[in-house]
């Protein structure tokens, strides 16, 4: 019988250890083929290493998977793979056969129903052993893919692996839209015509190759061709289209200034220079003292200039006599120019400038000057009129005023209405979004439009606040005082008015009235009833017929207390005796009933009066 007690195991038999021995020795080839399973005729069979076939082997199958386990090296996994249309019996045994048909290695298992799918469970069953072998090395691990089903761990498995290969060897590539390489790029064909790195645009391809020793790179624009750059590596010598380029070899940095033949720790020094000119400049005041001995002085040259202006007069037109006529009128300022120059600085250019004083633009008594500006879409003009400066846009045949200020008034207006100014809306008379009231400057509504409060049938109140129409929200008002206390009241999205929420936690407590308060109920008379709608508590009472000398009355209750009954009273109406001996008493008392017993010598009606909830 299997219980917590049972073992099971997985053992090679003696064909397989012997098999396992042989493939170790002589390094021969060792494959597993198929999987058997059996129910051992309804027995709780143990392994047996002697074992040659199963005790009631029900099905045989190729393998659906044999692997090396990759925690434990010497460990075998094999699987089968059992569909859902084979099956009607149990799993008690299980069997490893080689390629050669033995029997290699044996187990047994918690016993497992492998049912079939015409008793209606489409049961796919795995059956996996895994078993110790002297050294894995030797096992050919090997499955027909087309005789077996696969499990989903062993797709998924197989999609692990080849993706770890497939990314290993795309981590070796490029990226054909662009990548870094980590070591050189060859380009090689075998032969010796040498294979081309292209750049292609829309326009035309650029590409460097390699022929006769001759690194090129050569242009292709349509049908024609150009060598842009060659490398020689026969003379050395580098080549653009028009020539050969100068390099060290023909043109030896020797022929220049280099560290070699300058040294620029001797240079002059320009502090030093600078001094030495500064000196010599005081040696001398003129071109003699220069050694200069060709050059006019400063009178010859002053001479020299009014002789040739005198020839030039005299030998020009009469109409040019005007020159002096014109310098007569300029007064004969000699500085004219400058002069004229001073005046122009004086204006502002048409094509933009800086003023540094005010531009008053005058007009007469019944027109105002306006100061305009012109685009491409229309006109912008700035005037006065009537006490109003006015900005006007003129676009097409229209006009509209856009902006004005009456200055009598201080009233400002666009094209539509006045505009909000300090003096009519100061704004220490208005509240600004998320602004708090200070102490003593009340917000005050007037409702002097607003009727009875029963005849509102519109929004006519002073203060709304609402859901802004979201039915799944409240309309509440916070009141806060901060650092102590704040709860919500307002109407709930049951309409019902409710304080709640903030300091007094995830609670809303309905406000009572007449409207909604719950009502005291009950049934008026001799015998009648009381239930109280706030705590539940009920009275019932009543009076009962002649209760005899020893006699015993159950009273049947107007209604069933619906959860206790707390007590109940009673008074007899009868004349006292004053003999009288006995007592009165009350026994079976339930929710519905109870009885009174008349132990005393009267005789006569009680009253009676219960209480419970």
């Amino acid at each position: 019988m299997i219980d917590q007690n049972s073992q099971f195991m997985a053992i090679l038999t003696a064909v397989g250890e012997a098999k396992q021995a042989n493939a170790d020795a002589l390094g021969i080839p060792w494959t597993f083929s198929k999987m058997g399973v059996g129910d051992a005729n309804g027995t709780d069979p143990i392994p047996n290493r002697l074992q040659t076939k199963l005790i009631n082997e029900r099905n045989r199958a190729p393998l659906n998977q044999v692997k090396v386990d990759p925690k434990n090296t010497n460990v075998i996994i094999a699987e089968q793979v059992i569909p859902e249309n084979v099956g009607g019996w149990w799993i008690r045994e299980i069997g490893l056969y080689d390629a050669d048909g033995d029997l290699v290695a044996v187990a047994n298992c918690a016993p497992s129903f492998k049912p079939l799918l015409a008793q209606g469970s489409g049961k796919t069953q795995v059956v996996r052993m895994n078993f110790i072998v002297t050294s894995a090395a030797n096992v050919t691990l090997k499955i027909d893919p087309s005789v077996v089903l696969a499990t989903r761990q062993y797709v998924d498995d197989s999609i692990a692996h080849s993706t770890t290969e497939t990314n290993n060897a795309l981590a070796k590539k490029v990226s054909r839209s662009g990548d870094e390489m980590t070591g050189g790029l060859v380009f090689s064909n075998g032969t010796n015509v040498s294979p081309a790195l292209s750049w292609r645009e829309p326009s035309g391809i650029g590409g460097f190759s390699l022929n006769n020793k001759v690194l090129r790179y050569i242009g292709y624009y349509g049908a024609e061709s150009k060598q842009l750059f060659s490398l020689d590596f026969n003379s050395g010598h580098v080549a653009n289209a028009r020539g050969t380029l100068w390099d060290v070899v023909t043109y030896p940095p020797s022929n220049y200034w280099n560290t070699s033949n300058f040294n620029p720790a001797t240079k002059a020094d320009a502090t030093a220079m600078v001094a030495a000119l500064a000196t010599k400049a005081e040696w001398a005041t003129t071109l003699a003292g220069y050694r200069i001995s060709d050059a006019y002085t400063k009178t010859q040259t002053g001479e020299a200039i009014a002789n040739a202006i005198a020839e030039l007069v005299d030998a020009s037109p009469e109409a040019l006599d005007t020159l002096n006529e014109l310098a007569a009128a300029l007064g004969n300022d000699p500085n004219f120019a400058a002069t004229v120059n001073d005046e122009l600085s004086k204006r502002v250019k048409r094509n933009g400038d800086a003023m540094t004083g005010a531009l008053t633009l005058t007009g007469s008594t019944t027109s105002s000057p306006s100061l305009s500006f012109k685009s491409a879409e229309g006109t912008g003009s700035l005037n006065v009129y009537q006490q109003r400066l006015r900005y006007i846009g003129y676009y097409g045949s229209e006009s509209k005023e856009v902006f004005s200020v009456d200055f009598a008034t201080g009233d400002a207006f666009n094209g539509r209405r006045a505009l909000w100014d300090v003096a009519k809306y100061p704004p220490g008379q208005f509240i600004k979004l998320n602004q708090s009231l200070a102490s003593g400057t009340n917000l005050r509504c007037g409702s002097g439009n607003s009727p009875y409060i029963a005849s509102m049938t519109r929004e006519t109140g002073s203060l709304e606040v609402h859901n802004e129409a979201n039915s799944a929200a409240s309309a509440v008002i916070l009141f806060h005082r901060r650092g102590a206390f704040g709860a919500y009241l307002g109407l709930d999205t049951d309409n019902q008015f409710k304080v709640g929420g903030l300091s007094m936690g995830a609670n809303a407590h309905t406000l009572w009235h007449s409207g909604n308060a719950p009502k005291n109920t009950g049934s008026m008379g001799y015998t009648g009833w009381w239930r109280c709608a706030d705590t539940g508590r009920m009275r019932m009472w009543g009076v009962t017929g002649t209760v005899g000398q020893d006699v015993a009355v159950t009273v049947a209750l107007p209604m069933t207390f619906p959860n206790a009954i707390f007590g109940v009273n009673f008074i007899q109406i009868a004349e006292m005796k004053a003999s009288a001996t006995g007592n009165y008493s009350v026994k079976d008392v339930t929710r519905s009933s109870f009885t009174i017993v008349n132990g005393n010598d009267g005789v006569g009606p009680c009253y009676w009066e219960a209480w419970g909830n």
